[in-house]
């Protein structure tokens, strides 16, 4: 595969990035009129595994996930509020074909439904209900307290208000 390089948007003249998901700086002057080179960046990997850079422009520094400058270089800047989906699961796989803009509710399906990621819901070991409670949970609702519900199910009122507000299990909605 050919590497294309485009600018980053905003870091026009400071940035590039590649569809290789490689960074460089562009060769700059100082104020005092020294050139200094260009060079490919360094990325880190992050706790959760995706790739992370950091840029600097007129004295601002700024993390920012490779993934993301690579869709707003390839991409576009997309409107609402959107995330970036990785299509093949890989999170450090930042090739433009590999990501595209999603919500995150479509994000979180993709994750379970095409790659079999059961990072959520009661397959992450740490869920103190089931789907199918949760489901329940959401009609009785209307009719009983937090507290009330929380007792027939043998869990804390704040367990039942985030299944109830969509803070745990949103995809279900």
């Amino acid at each position: 595969m050919n590497e294309e390089w485009r600018d980053i948007p905003e870091y026009e003249s400071y940035y590039q990035i590649s569809n290789r998901g490689r960074l460089r700086g562009l060769d700059r002057r100082d104020k005092l009129g020294r050139i200094w080179p260009g060079k490919i960046l360094r990325v880190h990997r992050t706790a959760n595994g995706y790739l992370r850079v950091e840029l600097n422009r007129e004295g601002q520094s700024r993390k920012w996930p490779v993934h993301r400058l690579v869709a707003l270089a390839f991409h576009g800047v997309p409107g609402g509020d959107v995330v970036i989906n990785h299509i093949n699961g890989n999170k450090t796989d930042n090739r433009p074909e590999n990501l595209e803009w999603t919500t995150q509710k479509e994000n979180d399906r993709h994750s379970r439904e095409i790659l079999g990621n059961h990072g959520r819901g009661e397959s992450n070991g740490h869920a103190k209900v089931t789907e199918h409670q949760v489901r329940e949970i959401r009609e009785k609702r209307p009719y009983f307290t937090l507290h009330e519900l929380g007792e027939q199910y043998d869990v804390s009122y704040s367990t039942i208000w985030a299944a109830c507000m969509g803070q745990n299990w949103a995809w279900l909605d």
